[in-house]
């Protein structure tokens, strides 16, 4: 920073970067997205990877607890950085959700603190560097990826990236022809190689897609400066190359930046054939059900819209599209009407360029390019490009007030006085609109959690009930063996975490293993026949060994229809070890990244010492002189921690009380507490609930007591209780297990709800509805589904085994029960019970027909 101004404007842009950010430190619990994007995914996310680190599994490729239990490659495939920035905030202390909350608050002033000190660099003014980077911090596309698509923290990271990597493109330009060493010339590049593996290890779709950007500003930077030297440098060869040299860096800076990533994107590549990704681009998520048209590109109304509603978030901004076209004019009024330096007017016509191709490829006269460029339908959305539009725009928009300036400093000369406080006041008046606009219209709701909610048990039944795998909703990063997925586990259906089963041969599997840690396993097996077969309860992925006690290797193998682990032995005790090794493709990624972080540290130890900064340019320029690139990050860096102190202790660590858990299919899907108690918008209010156990015997008779604080008045409503499985949120005509109706009246109510003596055994949940189909509201007022009340596993009645079973394990099916629906004459009921002499390992497919 140059003077006392531009460190309070500096200080400024944090604070308004901090402010975007508050809805999500407003309350003590995790802010809840739905329909755009499920934000208890990112809980899942970060407790599983603190989980696998606890456990010495590093780099973190597994998560141990989820596909119900069986474990899933999740970081294999996914951008981890804003996940591990979560870690380090929970093992500073942090709670779970305040860790999310932080690692977002980061990206945030991360963006802000960069987007501030590029627009320092290229328009040479503080006010408009303010400008710019509110204008980015408050960009919708910005915030929708925290408030609407809550589970996008690594696009909201990548975002943070994208001006830290064109002010290390700015330093790299300058500094590369003024290096007098080889190191020093190679030193340049390292800020860039930095940022751009953060972008890589952030979020791989933002990478694909800003990168051609990335390699064309380099190049328009690389150029000018060349062209500005050779001004002063004789017609020669030393000429080129001089140019040749001013190259390198950026080449260096390409080739680390991939290579310090590569332990990441080489194995998310490489291995897709290992995953089930091509689901990712059909259906719902193939780019052409998602362009952007004229009619809806740009929200109509003034105040942003944050609504999921025929992607109504998923648009541009009406006062920030005039902003940029305010921008945009006066930045053509810049090129043909102002004395720019070469390197400005570059810059200028690369910004205008970039904004237009982003915004090109939104609408559907980009479609031959997504037809037939590689790895871009991987992109899903075009509206994904709004991030590069914001960024773009952002910077385009700060040209309205970098015109007005020079236009004040041409009044003052000519009138003789100062009237500098006129940009500050339109500075200030621009920021207001676009704070309001963008954050007017903004309701948030919460779910109310503390770490004890947050357990492997629950994320597995976040998963049964969403019918989620591993935070991903196509369940792509399965491998191909585990085809049909799962939609349940023994260890949700039974309780039993840790189920081994014995399908050919006699053998005793003690349970639990005697070690159980991510990425590691060690199981007691005896086996008394000549050979056994056990299958454990493990999804096989390429990577996992087996070895006996005595070192000595066995094969493991997938069972086709489920993908768990099978492993053959021969007779005797056993001590059977798994781990998760490296393939060929990992352990050459991960070698390729230590080599490049040696070289990184070499380059440390080499660096020169600093030297004067030249005399900076004058105003109508664009300042490229080369200042510390690290500042910003070292600015943000500090406001984060000083804050994560002031926010760390807000959160109650003791458990809350559990007589409000409930979650609902529609907007809050993960099990939590309401301690203000669940409102309809019918004025009824469910105060809280008891029910006498979380495990009944199937013909039993459980009790649920609800407690109505309030009632709306009359007296015909009835509210029905259910006990429903998760298979009513993705299957038509699923009768609930049991139901009863009572009238809706104030206090306390009790139901009596048998469970039926041939009940098949597993989770089931109660689930309210009233007659009138009223439905609970959100605390912001938004309709929810029908609540739903925490779980209820029913256990199968000890009954004398079938003697009709077949010896030779053959599946047989026979119908226990059916019945004409009451009140749907073309519907039966049908219930179905099915015997096996063995226990069948795959996953099976039914389809049940009536035939005459």
């Amino acid at each position: 920073m140059r003077n006392r101004t531009e460190k309070i404007l500096w200080a400024v842009a944090l604070v308004i970067a901090g402010a975007a950010a508050w809805p999500l430190l407003a309350e003590a619990g995790l802010l809840n997205t739905r329909g755009g994007g499920d934000s208890p995914f990112l809980l899942q996310r970060v407790q599983q990877l603190v989980t696998a680190v606890s456990d010495g599994h590093f780099p973190v490729r597994w998560m141990p607890d989820a596909n119900f239990g069986y474990g899933y490659p999740f970081y294999n495939y996914y951008a981890p950085l804003a996940f591990y920035v979560a870690g380090a905030f929970y093992a500073l202390g942090a709670s779970l959700i305040r860790a999310v909350q932080l690692s977002q608050l980061a990206a945030f002033l991360v963006a802000g603190g960069g987007m501030f000190a590029l627009g320092r660099r290229w328009f040479a003014s503080p006010w408009v560097a303010l400008l710019v980077s509110a204008a980015y911090t408050l960009a919708p596309f910005h915030l929708v990826n925290v408030y609407v698509r809550g589970d996008s923290i690594a696009e909201f990271w990548a975002m943070a990236f994208y001006p830290l990597i064109f002010l290390a493109i700015e330093h790299t330009a300058v500094s590369a022809p003024r290096a007098r060493t080889w190191a020093e010339l190679f030193w340049c590049g390292v800020p860039l190689a930095l940022a751009y593996a953060g972008l890589a290890l952030s979020h791989n779709i933002s990478a694909l897609i800003f990168s051609p950007f990335v390699l064309a500003y380099a190049l328009v930077r690389w150029w000018g400066e060349v062209h500005k030297q050779n001004e002063t440098v004789p017609q020669t060869a030393s000429r080129w190359l001089r140019a040749g040299l001013a190259l390198l860096p950026f080449v260096v800076a390409g080739l680390l930046g991939l290579a310090l990533s590569a332990w990441f994107w080489l194995p998310a590549l490489g291995e897709q054939n290992l995953t089930q990704v091509g689901n990712t681009t059909a259906d719902y998520f193939r780019y052409d059900n998602h362009f952007r048209t004229a009619v809806t590109l740009i929200q109509p109304s003034w105040l942003f819209d944050f609504g999921v509603d025929d992607l109504q978030a998923f648009r541009l901004g009406l006062v920030q599209t005039l902003f940029i076209g305010l921008g945009f004019v006066a930045a053509l009024a810049h090129l043909f009407f102002r004395p720019l330096t070469p390197v400005a007017k570059n810059t200028t016509r690369f910004l205008l360029v970039a904004l237009l191709t982003a915004v090109f490829m939104m609408t559907p006269l980009s479609r031959p390019l997504w037809d037939n460029l590689p790895l871009l339908p991987f992109v899903q959305f075009p509206w994904r490009f709004l991030g590069l539009v914001a960024f773009w725009g952002a910077a385009v928009a700060g040209y309205g007030l970098a015109l007005a300036t020079h236009l004040f400093h041409n009044f003052q000369a000519k009138q003789g006085r100062t009237g500098g406080w006129l940009v500050g006041l339109l500075t200030a008046v621009g920021i207001a609109v676009l704070a309001f606009t963008s954050l007017g219209q903004l309701q948030p709701d919460y779910l109310y959690l503390t770490d004890a909610d947050v357990t492997a048990e629950r994320l597995a039944l976040y998963e049964w009930f969403t019918g989620n795998i591993g935070t991903t909703i196509s369940a792509e990063y399965l491998p191909p063996t585990a085809d049909p997925r799962a939609y349940t586990s023994h260890w949700l259906q039974s309780g039993d975490r840790w189920q081994a089963w014995v399908v050919a041969g006699t053998a005793v599997v003690q349970q639990p293993p005697l070690i159980a840690r991510t990425g590691h396993q060690v199981w007691a097996i005896e086996v008394t026949s000549p050979t056994a077969e056990v299958v454990l309860p493990l999804l096989y992925w390429p990577g996992w060994q087996a070895r006996l006690g005595d070192g000595q290797a066995v094969e493991l193998t997938a069972v086709a229809g489920s993908g768990l682990a099978r492993v053959a032995l021969p007779q005797g005790s056993h001590h059977l070890t798994l781990d998760l090794g490296r393939t060929a493709v990992r352990r050459t990624a991960e070698t390729i990244s230590l080599v490049a972080l040696f070289l990184v540290c070499v380059l440390w130890l080499l660096r020169p010492a600093p030297r004067p900064n030249p005399q900076p340019k004058p105003v109508d320029a664009l300042d490229t002189t080369p200042a510390t690139w690290a500042r910003p990050l070292l600015w943000a860096f500090i406001a984060f921690l000083l804050t994560m102190v002031v926010f760390v202790g807000q959160i109650a660590r003791q458990p809350l009380p559990n007589n409000t858990l409930n979650m609902d299919f529609a907007q809050l899907g993960y099990l939590h507490h309401q301690p203000q108690g669940i409102a309809y918008g019918n004025g009824a209010h469910l105060a809280g609930y008891a029910l006498s156990t979380d495990t009944a015997v199937a013909g039993e008779t459980i009790t649920l007591t609800l407690d109505w604080s309030a009632v709306p008045p009359g007296d015909e409503r009835h509210v029905t209780v259910a006990l429903t499985t998760a298979a009513t949120h993705f299957y038509n005509f699923v009768p609930p297990l049991t139901a009863v109706s009572q009238p809706l009246t104030a206090g306390q109510v009790t139901y009596r709800l048998p469970i039926p003596a041939n009940a098949p055994p597993g989770l089931y949940v109660p689930q309210l509805t009233l007659s009138d189909n009223n439905r609970p509201r959100t605390l912001s007022g938004v309709p929810r589904g029908p609540l739903t009340l925490a779980p209820l596993r029913v256990v199968a009645a000890d009954s004398a085994a079938d003697t009709a079973v077949s010896p030779s394990g053959a599946l047989d099916v026979r119908a226990v029960q059916v019945a004409q629906r009451t009140g749907e004459p073309r519907a039966l009921d049908v219930q179905l019970a099915w015997y096996t002499a063995v226990d069948i390992p795959q996953h099976l497919k039914l389809s049940l027909r009536l035939t005459n």
